[in-house]
């Protein structure tokens, strides 16, 4: 017989902005742009579950993908249309903001292509 108390909680993948999920309120969470779960990833992952586990909370992880785009002299380019091509194939169409900046969440891990229009 398993003892309901003991078993391990499934996964909780939480895709885009949708409800809020309130069985991860209060979780102590590993931010980072896990482009492939390395030695170090799993570090920063293996610290968030160690904390959780002596505060007793949920764990969770939240990916992103930053992209930077600057002029040759490093001036960030505001406005810049562009496509980013996900490891899937399937392609986002972003712009920079004022910082020339582009922010991704809720990406699948592997590789990306950024290609200004």
């Amino acid at each position: 017989m398993t003892d309901q108390l003991h078993r391990p909680k499934p996964l909780i993948v939480v895709r885009g902005e949708g409800h809020a999920d309130h069985s991860l309120e209060g979780a102590v969470v590993a931010i980072g742009n896990f482009d492939g779960v390395h030695r170090g990833h799993r570090a920063v992952i293996a610290a968030a579950l160690a904390r959780a586990k002596a505060l007793t909370r949920p764990a969770a992880a939240l990916t992103y993908i930053d992209i930077k785009v600057e002029d040759a002299e490093g001036n960030p380019i505001t406005g810049a249309s562009g496509k980013v091509t996900l490891s899937d194939g399937s392609e986002v169409a972003v712009m920079t903001d004022v910082c020339g900046e582009v922010h991704l969440t809720d990406v699948p891990a592997g590789q990306y292509t950024f290609a200004a229009l």
